[in-house]
């Protein structure tokens, strides 16, 4: 449920509050700026606002006044916490009542909340081996490279190259290090060997696999480094 609904929301019970009684005149206090200016719009396409502004001139035909007063802060105001906590559990309670119908952007914004923090909560107890690398979903800018480096960062990234996945296709053993006979992966050859070490440290790259293919990946030096140990191209 979004900010602005549930502030919409509150003053179209407003409103109705006003239609209800007998009083003739009404100042109704929010510190939703965004709520206010969308009763003043000629033609709203919110079905809520639309219902306040409906409601509004309900209670004008019956002779009374509602002016909208917009509260830039009530810090400092006495009882504002105790309103404060009141609308934070109203908000999050399961038996809040809350009746009217959401728009198109409520619903939109609130499955996508819902489905990307599922995603991401999926996505912190994944075993993929992007998940060492890239700790969250939170989209990375791409490296200002070429095209042919994109590809080559990527699938080291993901840890699956010509070089350690090819024998999926054809049906071989499972290829091990020339050097120490461990399980060739991408993570072994970039961290874990050690007698890649020496190159590792001429050619700057880091100790950890987050590191060198991370955002901060310097492109230039990996290379080379794949290139002194023969398998730049076989990637």
């Amino acid at each position: 449920m979004s900010k602005k609904f549930l502030f919409s929301h509150a003053l179209y019970q407003a409103t109705l509050a006003v239609n209800a009684s007998s009083n003739t005149k009404y100042i109704i206090l929010t510190d939703s700026l965004s709520s206010v200016q969308s009763i003043q719009y000629v033609y709203p396409s919110n079905p809520l606002v639309i219902k306040i502004k409906q409601e509004v001139h309900t209670a004008q035909l019956n002779g009374k006044i509602i002016i909208f007063l917009w509260i830039p802060s009530h810090i400092g105001i006495q009882g504002n916490e105790e309103a404060d906590n009141a609308a934070k559990e109203a908000a999050t309670s399961d038996s809040a009542e809350c009746t009217e119908t959401f728009t198109s952007a409520d619903v939109k914004a609130a499955v996508k909340r819902k489905v990307r923090y599922m995603w991401e909560e999926k996505w912190k107890v994944s075993s993929a081996k992007l998940r060492e690398i890239k700790k969250s979903i939170k989209p990375w800018p791409t490296l200002p490279t070429s095209r042919r480096d994109q590809v080559i960062l990527t699938r080291l990234r993901l840890g699956h190259t010509r070089l350690t996945n090819s024998h999926v296709f054809s049906y071989k053993q499972e290829p091990r290090c020339d050097n120490c006979e461990e399980k060739l992966t991408i993570k072994h050859l970039l961290e874990n060997c050690a007698a890649l070490t020496p190159k590792r440290i001429l050619y700057n790259i880091p100790n950890k696999l987050s590191d060198i293919l991370g955002l901060q990946c310097n492109m230039s030096n990996l290379k080379r480094f794949l290139s002194a140990i023969n398998i730049l191209y076989n990637i």
